[in-house]
């Protein structure tokens, strides 16, 4: 990091600890190893017609994303001349205008807990699942919130379940099972038929809090990692005063952040799936899920490489047997927990081979599910026509 960097930074962290400070916004801290950017999506989907809001950006570096998120900025870039404008919007925002959003929502990065506590507190965490990694950010974020805020727990997951032991704060849980406040029912994956054919149109689900009972239905969303988003979101929503109903119809079409499960129509009349921001073997394990469950003429799975919790892999048993399963023709890249010894496996060592072989074998209606890293020339081959919709 260049001297005018780090000093653009420091400059940057105490503005947006001034601003926090001076306008007291609410703040809303995402944490957990799967499903944070997504239930963020889910979140301002609900939230943006009662709240004006701040949010964070994939885009931004990890060790700015929080501060950059406090004061609006949503690019960044190292010239002297960005430095500059960005230093002067900090200064504006902290010293200067009189408007600042109602709301934050934080994602945190994995291992910025610290950081995000030293630039506020939360009102209201929202734990998803968890691996032994995120333990200390989620203990953290719960363990600062006040008696008087919202724990939103998603109680599925046993070790989210145990952290949620260390607050003080309201706690309401969401999930599959028995005992939680938001109950998740009656999953299922929606399809619409074109042209005598049943393409995936996104998931369904029903949520019932106390009372009160919704059925949501989410255009393009696939997996369980969904739901759990949308649920998590839906929590919040009710701390906010707001009825299920209402919040079901904001979650049918939230943009969901790319390469999470996102869908696209590809070349040659193909159906993508585009989950090249999975980074673990619970992601991948999660889009296997989802795509075992939806209708298709014949599945294409690509996989790219995945961070290794320890020295050796924990699900690959797992996630061989359900890729055999799920897919008709399975492509790998690089090292990765999916290492299956069948006829139906290709191995690549890089993402533009993977790509080129993927061109030659695709057919119409084919539904191709690209999960993992290393795989954008995966994602550009196949191109897209639509974002949304048929």
């Amino acid at each position: 990091m260049s001297f005018i960097s780090e000093k653009r930074d420091l400059f940057v962290m105490h503005c947006a600890r001034r601003a926090i400070k001076k306008f007291e916004p609410g703040v809303i801290a995402i944490t957990g190893g799967i499903g944070k950017t997504t239930t963020q999506a889910a979140l301002i989907g609900i939230l943006a017609d009662i709240r004006s809001m701040h949010t964070t950006s994939e885009e931004i570096s990890e060790h700015m994303r929080l501060p950059f998120a406090a004061l609006g900025i949503d690019t960044e870039d190292t010239d002297i001349l960005f430095s500059m404008r960005i230093a002067w919007k900090a200064f504006k925002t902290a010293y200067i205008s009189p408007h600042y959003p109602e709301l934050l929502i934080l994602e945190c990065p994995e291992g910025r807990s610290r950081e995000f506590t030293s630039l506020t507190r939360p009102q209201i965490t929202i734990v998803t699942a968890i691996a032994k990694e995120n333990e200390a950010d989620a203990g953290r974020l719960l363990g600062d919130l006040p008696s008087n805020g919202y724990a939103v727990i998603c109680r599925d997951d046993e070790r989210a379940r145990a952290i949620a032991l260390r607050t003080r704060a309201r706690a309401i849980t969401f999930g599959f099972e028995d005992g939680v406040d938001l109950v998740i029912s009656n999953l299922a994956y929606r399809s619409e038929k074109a042209q005598g054919i049943q393409k995936p149109a996104g998931i369904s689900f029903t949520a019932t809090y106390g009372n009160q009972s919704a059925h949501i239905a989410m255009d393009n969303a696939f997996g369980k990692a969904a739901a759990y988003a949308a649920a998590a979101a839906m929590c919040v929503g009710t701390a906010f005063g707001l009825h299920l109903a209402r919040t079901a119809g904001a979650l049918r079409y939230i943009e969901l952040p790319k390469g999470r499960m996102s869908f696209l129509i590809g070349k040659k009349g193909t159906y993508v799936v585009n989950d090249t921001g999975a980074e673990t073997e619970e992601a991948l394990l999660n889009a296997l899920e989802a795509i075992s469950s939806m209708p298709a003429k014949r599945v294409i799975g690509v996989f790219g490489t995945a961070r290794k919790r320890g020295d050796e892999w924990r699900m690959q048993d797992a996630l061989n047997k359900l890729a055999i399963k799920a897919c008709d023709a399975i492509l790998t890249v690089g090292e990765g927990p999916i290492n299956v010894d069948s006829k139906k496996k290709i191995h690549f060592n890089n993402g533009e081979a993977a790509a080129a072989e993927l061109q030659a074998i695709i057919e119409r209606d084919d539904l191709v599910l690209v999960s993992g890293q290393g795989l954008e020339a995966v994602i550009e081959t196949l191109g897209s026509i639509s974002k949304r919709g048929y």
